[in-house]
């Protein structure tokens, strides 16, 4: 997809909304989260492609500056999601989870 090469245009991007974008795969989105090692902020509101995996990968790569993170309606949002966020992002302040159908 047209979002993997973004850290290289890119490399200090903090805050990359992606908001019910249409057709951004798991592998996309994994590869362009990797590459923005300043990113803060992190919307993925209805996204439906991204597995539960790549949602993870998304929440380790952004890691430790990760202050914002928006997953509502996103299919791939459930437990195992939540735990990785609690290992990889301490500096988490805020998260919206709205319809987020797969969490107990």
């Amino acid at each position: 997809a047209a979002i993997a090469p973004l850290p290289l245009h890119c490399p200090k991007l903090r805050t990359l909304n992606l908001r019910s974008c249409r057709g951004i795969d798991g592998d996309s989105l994994v590869k362009a989260v990797e590459g923005c090692s300043c990113l803060q902020e992190l919307v993925l509101a209805g996204l439906r492609l991204p597995t539960e995996q790549d949602l993870i990968a998304c929440a380790r790569a952004a890691g430790g500056k990760l202050r914002v993170l928006d997953v509502g309606l996103c299919d791939g949002a459930g437990d195992a999601l939540m735990e990785a966020l609690g290992k990889s992002c301490k500096a988490l302040k805020e998260i919206t989870l709205y319809s987020a159908k797969r969490l107990s």
